[in-house]
């Protein structure tokens, strides 16, 4: 729409606000998309998955979270959530993992952080296996004491 009202010239120089956004949130890096669905696609496609490779995925999310990973060639495998928070459970991921998983896709639900922490641990423990996470409005997340909730 700023490109039409200003005749084709951007108000801002290309790439502002993804140069903005990753600043804010301490990376290098951010990519900006027009939706949570193209966000997973890309990171689902984005972090090096190999045709047959397992996903975990909550068992209860929207679907995007889990149609993006057949997209990919990859298998979705489906972890039961937290009673309360709604979000993956951490405790069940551990027992969903096989020689063939390689991701872990998280979902933040209802403006409720997953625990992250406890997800990133299991990752590393089980050497190769990639954690990924989708929000669905991390601009609205406030940073306290280091970390975004």
């Amino acid at each position: 729409m700023r490109l039409a009202i200003n005749g084709g010239i951007p108000a801002v120089p290309k790439g502002t606000l993804q140069n903005e956004f990753a600043a804010w949130y301490g990376n290098k890096h951010c990519l900006a998309l027009t939706s949570g669905t193209a966000a997973l696609h890309s990171a689902v496609v984005g972090c090096g998955l190999s045709a047959g490779d397992e996903v975990i995925t909550p068992a209860y999310s929207w679907t995007s979270s889990a149609s993006c990973i057949p997209h990919a060639n990859c298998i979705p495998i489906f972890v039961d959530i937290e009673p309360v928070s709604c979000n993956i459970d951490p405790s069940r991921i551990e027992e969903a993992i096989t020689t063939s998983t390689n991701a872990i896709l998280a979902v933040h639900l209802h403006g409720i952080p997953c625990d992250m922490d406890a997800i990133a641990d299991i990752a590393r423990r089980s050497g190769g296996v990639s954690g990924f996470e989708r929000s669905g409005n991390p601009e609205t997340a406030e940073r306290i004491e280091g970390r975004w909730r």
